[in-house]
């Protein structure tokens, strides 16, 4: 699986594309070296549906979000929270910030976040 970021797309190399085209009518089929590839938009909708067919695509906030602000790309640790919480209809996140002084290590600040989905 190729992220196309420029055009928002996945690129998958499935051996049943029809299986695809099918579900998602956005998806586009093409052959490369006759090689079958299909084109899907990175959507929400997409990704839920690619996930449904067994197929693992990341969240798409993940790759197109900018992270404006103190977040920066490199803080791997508030993403996963985000992008549970962007893909499951029914979530709660629970944030709960821990702050302890230790003697020798000075003050230190724990962040625990957990992202828990429901599902119906």
């Amino acid at each position: 699986m190729l992220i196309w970021k420029k055009k928002k797309a996945l690129l998958l190399k499935s051996r049943e594309p029809d299986r695809i085209t099918n579900v998602i009518p956005t998806a586009k089929q093409f052959t490369v070296k006759g090689v079958p590839y299909v084109a899907v938009p990175h959507k929400l909708t997409e990704t839920k549906v690619l996930r449904n067919l067994g197929y693992e695509p990341p969240a798409p906030i993940r790759e197109y979000y900018d992270w404006p602000g103190r977040i920066s790309r490199s803080m791997h640790n508030v993403k996963p929270p985000h992008s549970c919480l962007c893909m499951t209809e029914r979530s709660i996140y629970l944030s709960l910030a821990l702050v302890s002084r230790l003697r020798r290590y000075g003050p230190t600040t724990t962040y625990v976040a957990l992202a828990i989905s429901i599902k119906s």
